[in-house]
């Protein structure tokens, strides 16, 4: 346990412009993802520059944290200062930040931010098949929950517990403040503020100097395994990471996961257990692990590589229905899941100093809306195209429209109940090869045509094919034994 002043920064009008880009493909994935790569990479400049910690890129918001293990008020008041400054320099760097997008009404995006201070953890979950989750939790995170809300786009929230350790450092009466009442505090500027110590001075941090070759293995536990391989197979360069892909999203919440003592360590590592089962069965992709006061969300992929399967939608709802099934027994106080597919852009985010691997898109936050509705307590529930991928595989129960953030008409949801069975299935439930998706790779079906030719001339005897991004390896295995028995 230690003390933590956190923020979260959260990014208004996002969900507004991720609905509107969907409408252009894959262009608008693309131009959301490089909007926001724009808008995080300011932003961890400013949090670095104020001696702050970035924890987490969660879609539209970002986790930040100065912590100490110092008992001194005072101390904890110089680091609640910190975090109060750093939040104003983000609303003056980044309130009404270009878009710069052609054809589009939604020309700027702002900020609000949310500061909680008090008691915290930091939480390392995870284990076989190897991948490992940190966050932080405790009290001061679950603070942020009421703040943050209560913060307008262009303000800053502020607990009444940060604004006590503040007032150890700086009289209350010489800060600018906005609304102030029983839940939070506005805070509009610190030009003014009159301290009441002298400023206590902070040990300048150099983590990269020692960052050896054996801690870099050690935090690849940590590291999204699609972003480990892409990173290994593209060699060096951050670009070669990026790209668009058809991916089906699932969210899951745990209401019971609030750490609010410490005591929530082993249902977060049973969680974690029962999620990382299933993703491993069935070759998924575990993203993050995040606590808040409303309990924990787990996100994960289905379609990054290494692993990509041709029906990526069905293998996540057989996946999602597995972790169901294994949550039950273990969390009868309550926990939804969300799953929902589309076309994403898929890369890092943030700056040189601190980035993360993402997944950008509509399809996302649609998962995330799903997750958050009232229908998907104790079950899963999935969009229109999740439902119309998996109907030769899957039954389902309609669960009518609903209205979500982001989109203008109310969308169809759907319930997955079970595996169909064989019986029911038949031949005729698979999709005959003229039917199944081709991924492209025009270019090297021409080159294969070729490479057979000579082969039946003579000039050839072996052909390699090397594939490093598993996009369509399935479509282009068909090809290859159609050609090769011609």
């Amino acid at each position: 346990e230690k003390f933590g002043a956190v923020v979260m920064a959260d990014v208004s009008g996002y969900s507004t412009l991720a609905a509107k880009l969907a409408e252009r493909g894959q262009i608008g994935a693309e131009i959301l993802s490089k909007t926001m790569n724009a808008f995080m990479e300011k932003a961890v400049q400013i949090v670095l520059s104020h001696g702050g910690d970035v924890i987490k890129f969660a879609g539209d918001a970002i986790v930040l944290c100065w912590r100490t293990e110092s008992e001194d008020e005072n101390e904890r008041g110089e680091y609640v200062l910190q975090a109060c400054e750093c939040c104003l320099a983000l609303l003056k760097k980044l309130s009404n930040f270009p878009t710069n997008i052609p054809d589009c009404d939604i020309t700027h995006l702002n900020v609000h931010l949310g500061v909680g201070a008090g008691p915290m953890f930091d939480v390392h979950v995870g284990g076989p098949p190897g991948r490992w989750e940190h966050f932080i939790a405790g009290e001061s995170i679950n603070q942020l929950a009421i703040v943050l809300d209560l913060a307008k786009p262009g303000q800053l929230a502020v607990s009444h517990f940060a604004l006590k350790y503040l007032s150890r450092v700086v009289e209350v009466a010489s800060l600018q403040l906005g609304s102030y009442d029983k839940r939070c505090i506005i805070l509009n500027a610190l030009e003014n503020k009159k301290r009441t110590r002298p400023k206590l001075e902070f040990p300048e941090e150099t983590p990269l100097q020692d960052f050896t070759l054996e801690k870099c293995r050690l935090y690849q536990s940590y590291v999204s395994n699609a972003a480990v391989y892409r990173i290994l197979s593209g060699g060096n360069d951050p670009l070669l990471v990026n790209e668009f892909r058809k991916i089906s999203t699932i969210f899951i919440k745990i209401k019971s996961i609030t750490f609010k003592t410490e005591h929530c360590l082993p249902n977060s590592q049973a969680a974690m257990n029962a999620i990382q089962t299933a993703l491993s069965k069935y070759e998924g992709t575990l993203r993050q692990f995040i606590v808040d006061d409303k309990g924990s969300v787990i996100l994960s992929y289905f379609g990054l590589p290494p692993f990509a399967h041709e029906n990526d939608p069905m293998i996540a709802l057989k996946a999602a229905i597995e972790i169901r099934n294994r949550l039950k027994p273990i969390f009868e106080d309550g926990f939804a899941i969300g799953v929902a597919t589309g076309m994403v852009y898929c890369g890092l985010i943030g700056g040189v100093e601190r980035a993360d691997y993402t997944v950008t898109g509509d399809s996302v936050n649609m998962a995330a809306r799903l997750m958050s509705n009232s229908l998907a307590k104790h079950e899963v529930l999935c969009d229109e195209e999740t439902y119309q991928s998996s109907l030769n595989y899957l039954e389902f129960e309609a669960m009518g429209k609903i209205k979500v953030k982001g989109k203008v008409h109310p969308i169809s949801v759907y319930k997955p109940v079970r595996s169909k069975k064989a019986s029911v299935l038949g031949a005729s439930s698979a999709l005959p090869l003229q039917q199944e998706i081709d991924c492209g790779r025009d270019k090297e079906k021409e080159a294969l045509k070729s490479a057979f030719s000579g082969m039946v001339s003579g000039k050839r005897k072996l052909i390699v094919v090397e594939e490093h991004t598993n996009q369509g390896i399935m479509d282009l295995g068909r090809f290859i034994c159609e050609e090769a028995t011609r």
